[in-house]
């Protein structure tokens, strides 16, 4: 990928996006969707690709140029569309078990409010998906990167390499077949956008976490319905701690 030109990409990816610009979504995702790439064509089976937060649904326009089944799903409908957006609540995935065969997250998990939405997410992945799990994240770890992470979501919850890598082996899910580093942004110039950057490409095996009765967080404690609020937080003490983190609880 370091020696990657224009004209190369441009056999892999639409015209409507040549070009060098190391500021924009392919530079960040290109990596991650190289490896999609790459296992499509060598795996008949590969096949059905579903994009979770995806925005206007560009990247899900992408997936279809190479001959993939893509499906977008986002908590909004876009303004501006590129792609049939399917809106979701955001905790459960709208679709069955093991009927897909990659989940992809590019940027989007560290817009979860809590690390329990973001477990959950994970586990429904792992439950829809037959083969892979794609993720593309802001893993800060200087100073410097964690406070530029406020320029993207003050409100985000973050992880740094180490933390991601120990969330997967929580989850079940640290079979990585792929990982590595993507454009952190400008270091010519101060810029708030410079963070540390990573994708992970997770294998989801056999007995990967899946979701029973009531979709249940990491901690053991049944995430309530999204919106919820009221008296039954002291229910879900498992998940967070209601007296410490209302806030939380009213966004979970």
């Amino acid at each position: 990928w370091k020696r990657a030109r224009p004209d190369r990409r441009d056999a892999v990816f639409p015209t409507r996006v040549k070009g060098f610009k190391p500021h924009g979504t392919l530079e960040m995702a290109g990596p991650m969707l190289f490896h999609l790439h790459s296992r499509s064509r060598h795996d008949e089976s590969f096949k059905r690709v579903v994009d979770v937060g995806a925005g206007t649904g560009r990247m899900a326009s992408w997936l279809t140029t190479w001959g993939l089944e893509a499906i977008a799903l986002d908590v909004v409908k876009p303004q501006t569309p590129e792609f049939e957006v399917t809106e979701f609540d955001g905790r459960t995935l709208p679709l069955e078990d093991k009927s897909v065969d990659c989940v992809i997250f590019s940027f989007v998990l560290h817009h979860c409010r809590h690390f329990e939405v973001q477990r959950a997410l994970l586990m429904e992945a792992a439950r829809v998906s037959r083969q892979w799990i794609a993720i593309i994240e802001d893993t800060p770890q200087e100073a410097i990167h964690w406070k530029n992470t406020k320029g993207h979501d003050r409100l985000g919850t973050f992880n740094s390499w180490s933390d991601w890598m120990g969330l997967f082996k929580k989850l079940r899910l640290d079979h990585v077949v792929h990982s590595g580093d993507v454009w952190a942004g400008s270091k010519s110039r101060p810029s708030p956008y410079f963070c540390k950057r990573a994708y992970f490409i997770l294998e989801v095996q056999a007995d990967a976490l899946s979701r029973g009765p009531t979709l249940r967080g990491a901690s053991g404690g049944a995430l309530p319905a999204r919106g919820y609020a009221a008296e039954a937080p002291r229910q879900c003490r498992g998940c967070v701690e209601a007296a410490d983190d209302p806030e939380g609880v009213a966004i979970l």
